[in-house]
């Protein structure tokens, strides 16, 4: 056998041994992280953090919403508004004998005692409320949302430890909001057919309020509001503004290059305001 033939043989055995020794090391391997990411697997007791599935609890009107999420392993039921306009959403997690409650009621919530303890706490939407525990219990008594709604208020119902704990946090999760509550004015002397001044104005001290830089214009058109169209596609700063200690947020508004100039007709500037839907301010050229 020649030189050459011989050193095509070596060649082509250290290739099939290369390939059989990465197929014994890639099995091994495998077998080792299936066996370790097996070893680590999170366990689905109760006690685990692991993600529950959650329900949307919500009520409301034409101009009043409010809603919480609620993990499957509790339930809930709407109580729609009564006698006295109090509505809200009562949830509990085994028997309705034990439960807690949330309200919007017709009265200004207040409470007094000389046994009373108060926390704060933040929504998961960055909204204030405060926890108000009675005599040294451990569990709590009631949760206000003063910050957003001096009527909105929750009740302990009996339940107590990990379901106490468990509802706070159901609780955490709340949206309300008020279409009445939160108002858009153009200001006096400055609309031209190209531009206004705005003013946003929550009379209600609501934490979730705010705007962007983003609005757009509607036209009414045998009593439908359809939006104009557009002469340019416009990026807008992507920033967020929040009202000052008198609730106001003023944003100049310039649509010349959106719009254009505007006809004669009757029409409304639309803001988005978060969680809290949409403002307008109606104006006629």
């Amino acid at each position: 056998m020649n030189k050459k033939i011989l050193g095509v043989l070596i060649c082509i055995f250290l290739v099939v041994f290369a390939i059989a020794l990465g197929i014994v090391f890639r099995m091994n391997v495998d077998f080792h992280s299936n066996t370790i990411g097996s070893y680590n697997a999170p366990s689905l007791d109760s006690n685990n953090n692991r993600e529950i599935p959650l329900k949307l609890a919500k009520y409301s009107s034409d101009n009043e919403f409010l809603s919480l999420e609620i993990p499957s392993n509790w339930k809930y039921e709407i109580l729609n508004e009564d006698e006295n306009n109090n509505y809200g959403i009562k949830i509990y997690p085994e028997s309705e004998t034990t439960y807690a409650v949330v309200y919007n009621m017709k009265e200004k919530f207040g409470v007094c005692g000389t046994g009373l303890e108060i926390k704060e706490f933040t929504t998961n939407n960055n909204m204030r409320a405060e926890i108000g525990y009675f005599n040294g219990e451990s569990d709590w008594g009631y949760v206000s949302f003063g910050k957003v709604n001096t009527n909105l208020v929750a009740y302990n119902k009996g339940l107590t430890g990990k379901n106490a704990e468990d509802a706070i946090e159901i609780l955490k999760t709340i949206i309300y909001s008020n279409k009445d509550a939160i108002t858009m004015n153009i200001k006096e002397g400055t609309l031209t057919k190209t531009s206004a001044t705005v003013i946003l104005q929550d009379k209600t001290n609501n934490e979730s309020f705010g705007t962007g830089a983003s609005f757009s214009i509607e036209k009414n058109v045998n009593g439908f509001w359809l939006e104009l169209p557009k002469q340019a596609e416009i990026s807008w700063i992507e920033i967020w503004y929040v009202p000052n200690e008198d609730g106001i947020i003023e944003q100049n508004l310039n649509w010349k290059d959106l719009y254009g100039e505007l006809d004669k007709g009757n029409y409304r500037i639309v803001k988005n305001i978060g969680v809290l839907g949409s403002v307008y301010a109606e104006f006629s050229i």
